[in-house]
């Protein structure tokens, strides 16, 4: 059976080594430990070429700084087990947790299996859930969480995956942000169970140099809506399709925000454009949802209100990054 784990890395030298220690002394000894090194102009490869001597399970690869979904897209190409997650280069894991959740790869025959994690900052450590609850699901219940946001994050980091979802997966390489949401719904599309373990096992770092608080908000914007537009598409007809296009509409009036206070100058056409797009959809009545309907009608008929407004909530409003 074994795990291939996928670490990308680039410039990583401050983290990589206790990264790849943790990777190392999990109880969970079956392990193919891929790490790519996306260019890195820092110490990482000498960090590399180091930490390889004392485990033969490593295998490095180097190449040219391509992004994160290439790096991934080239770890794929070489695993050799049967079940395959992933590893931000940053971030550490319980020595456990590979143990817990290959049991469950072993004994039950899920098709994907994951767990909670901790959210570690500078104000502390954040327990995301971790009720110890475990929940089996469909692949439909799946998707409806990731759709909905609810229950469990889509991210990769806290999943092990059946290597033969992959077979018709590659990650974009073009997008910055929600690469692993897209990913996510064609495994999660692919699969027939996951059960998810609520124990929090994986340590998330937040950190300043990380690329999700450095992609520019207009980036982000573009690619969120651009992954809601595949998936709300291919979900068309479908069962899912009223919580797709909720989301699709709501990514949208996320994009509009952006372009405006960006450079509402520079955007002008976009912004036009994405106004028009959003009062078909309300012609049609297929805005739901109180908060993008009162979204959608300020857009429409007072832009420079729902400017202001928004401002105003942007301040006072606290995000919820974890579900």
């Amino acid at each position: 059976m074994g795990l291939s784990v996928i670490v990308p890395v680039y410039n990583g030298e401050k983290y990589i080594k206790e990264c790849l220690e943790s990777i190392i002394n999990q109880t969970y000894k079956d392990l193919q430990i891929i790490v790519v090194n996306d260019g890195s102009t820092d110490n990482t490869e000498s960090i590399l070429v180091n930490i390889r001597k004392i485990d033969s399970r490593i295998l490095v690869i180097n190449k040219k700084n391509g992004g994160v979904s290439s790096a991934r897209n080239l770890g794929l190409k070489y695993t050799s087990k049967e079940f395959i997650t992933f590893v931000d280069s940053d971030d550490t894991l319980d020595k456990d947790m590979y143990e817990l959740l290959m049991k469950y790869a072993k004994e039950k025959k899920f098709d994907i299996i994951h767990c909670g994690y901790k959210r570690i900052n500078n104000d502390g450590i954040k327990l995301v859930n971790d009720t110890g609850d475990i929940i089996v699901q469909e692949n439909k219940e799946a998707l409806e969480c990731i759709i909905e946001g609810k229950l469990f994050v889509p991210s990769l980091w806290n999943k092990i995956y059946k290597k033969s979802l992959f077979r018709n997966i590659e990650f974009d390489e073009d997008l910055k942000i929600n690469e692993d949401v897209l990913v996510n719904y064609r495994a999660f599309k692919n699969s027939n169970e996951s059960i998810f373990i609520d124990k929090a096992k994986y340590n998330y770092f937040e950190r300043e140099e990380s690329a999700c608080k450095n992609t520019k908000s207009v980036k982000k914007a573009e690619d969120c809506l651009k992954v809601a537009k595949i998936i709300n598409d291919d979900c068309k007809n479908s069962s899912l399709s009223k919580s797709t296009m909720y989301k699709y509409i709501g990514c949208l009036i996320e994009l509009y925000r952006s372009y405006y206070y960006t450079d509402k100058i520079k955007y002008k056409i976009s912004i036009n454009n994405i106004r028009t797009e959003i009062n078909l959809f309300y012609k049609k009545n297929k805005i739901t949802g109180k908060k993008n309907k009162i979204s959608s009608f300020l857009i429409i008929h007072t832009p420079h209100l729902y400017g202001v407004i928004y401002k105003i909530y942007d301040r006072i409003r606290v995000p919820n990054w974890d579900v």
